[in-house]
């Protein structure tokens, strides 16, 4: 859009970014339904252990100097026992994945694991500056954590994270919009 835009110019072209806002977040709830919908409540409850029975895939935007950026997120929970380590039965392990691209810092990338009262936070970053300034962080990340009462694990990494095989975050992108 121009600064010397009509008004219905401009209406024209915020109708039509918003008609693909709605029809992303429509494709990333229909990315977000399970692989088979159990029966009933009863059913999910008693999966296998590290059958994933909840997933959401969501696009959140944020506003920042240089204009709009749009972080994806990726927030699931196991069925249980499936965080690693030394578990109990039945725990479940909730993850919350999500990247973002925002000048001056590149790409960051997180995912955050809890399992009970444990805490795995893995950063990756794409440029030295910004894994140096998650680096310098990573203490009173840790102490953040431990203050809410979670045994804390903080990891910051360069580059981006493996990618995941099953339905990766936009699995269902819509080119068009």
């Amino acid at each position: 859009m121009t600064l010397g835009a009509t008004p219905e110019d401009m209406a024209r072209s915020l109708l039509k970014k918003a008609h693909a806002a709605i029809a992303r977040q429509d494709l990333m709830q229909i990315a977000s339904l399970p692989e088979s919908a159990p029966q009933d409540r009863e059913q999910a409850d008693t999966r296998a252990p590290g059958a994933t029975s909840a997933k959401l895939n969501l696009d959140l935007p944020f506003v920042t100097p240089q204009g709009v950026a749009v972080a994806q997120f990726e927030i699931s929970r196991d069925g249980g026992g499936s965080g690693g380590g030394a578990t109990s039965a039945g725990e479940r392990t909730y993850k919350a994945r999500f990247s973002i691209d925002l000048e001056p810092l590149g790409p960051v990338h997180a995912l955050v694991t809890l399992t009970g009262a444990r805490a795995r936070v893995s950063l990756w970053a794409e440029r030295a500056e910004t894994i140096s300034r998650l680096r310098a962080g990573e203490e009173a990340l840790g102490a953040a954590l431990r203050q809410a009462e979670l045994s804390p694990e903080v990891a910051v990494h360069s580059g981006a994270p493996l990618a995941q095989s099953a339905n990766p975050l936009g699995h269902f992108v819509d080119q068009a919009s």
